[in-house]
């Protein structure tokens, strides 16, 4: 039986062997393994301020670096760790748990920087979907989205989100991008990968239309609706990463 979880010690091995990743980010991947990730339970929850006083570097070097970490497919944060708060924190390995890469801008630039509404114009002025490029990359590595509702989402069919008048998640559609926009702004603050890699994409039998189950419509604005949408989306990674340690 394989773990869903890589060995942190192997996991750091890969990293520290990863082109592309700057010379702190392979040192703040080291105390994380080494030192703040527990061997027993998996646990790992430093916050920001409690890495920076362990290497000795200023928060913003800290925060950058993790974004990198998550960027480049290495780590999951759930929860920014700032202020004093510790987030949760996961290992993952690009090519065998979840498959998301960092953006050609260069390692310390957001994955999704690219991809936000107000950042993407067509050659007439107007706003385009966000998502269009990560359409475009599901369909580059022939990833073909099931035409059936993603068996990861199951477990979730009975459950009543905060706002919603029935059970189970909302199929959004791939034209409604404000709306998705603003869940892969959340899931990045979040430090969740983004939609197109999470189980959660059906495409219509038909006409191919890609939609995407979410808990609500929009992102989540109550304390309460926000921790039932983390453990939507922490489920979602689960499954997926037990998927992929089971190949």
């Amino acid at each position: 039986m394989h773990s869903a979880t890589p060995n942190r010690f192997e996991w750091l091995k890969a990293v520290m062997q990863a082109e592309g990743l700057t010379p702190t980010a392979k040192n703040v991947a080291t105390a994380i393994a080494v030192q703040f990730a527990n061997g027993e339970t998996g646990q790992i929850n430093p916050s920001q301020e409690t890495l920076s006083d362990y290497l000795k570097a200023h928060r913003d070097t800290i925060k950058r670096v993790l974004r990198e970490l998550r960027n480049a497919g290495w780590l999951m944060c759930i929860g920014d760790g700032g202020r004093g708060k510790a987030p949760q924190m996961r290992l993952l390995t690009p090519g065998k748990i979840i498959a998301f890469r960092a953006s050609k801008g260069g390692a310390d630039d957001p994955a999704q920087a690219e991809k936000r509404g107000g950042d993407l114009q067509a050659k007439g002025g107007e706003i385009a979907p966000s998502h269009y490029k990560e359409e475009q990359s599901l369909e580059q590595r022939r990833r073909e989205p099931p035409t059936k509702r993603p068996a990861a989402l199951d477990q979730h069919m009975e459950t009543r989100f905060a706002g919603n008048a029935t059970d189970g998640p909302r199929a959004i559609p791939k034209d409604k991008w404000d709306w998705l926009n603003e869940w892969g702004e959340w899931l990045r603050l979040e430090g969740f990968p983004k939609l197109i890699e999470l189980p959660l994409v059906q495409s219509a039998e038909k006409t191919g239309a890609l939609f995407f189950w979410l808990p609500t419509t929009r992102p989540p604005k109550t304390p309460a609706a926000t921790d039932q949408a983390r453990r939507y989306f922490a489920a979602l990674v689960d499954w997926e990463a037990a998927r992929h340690a089971a190949q």
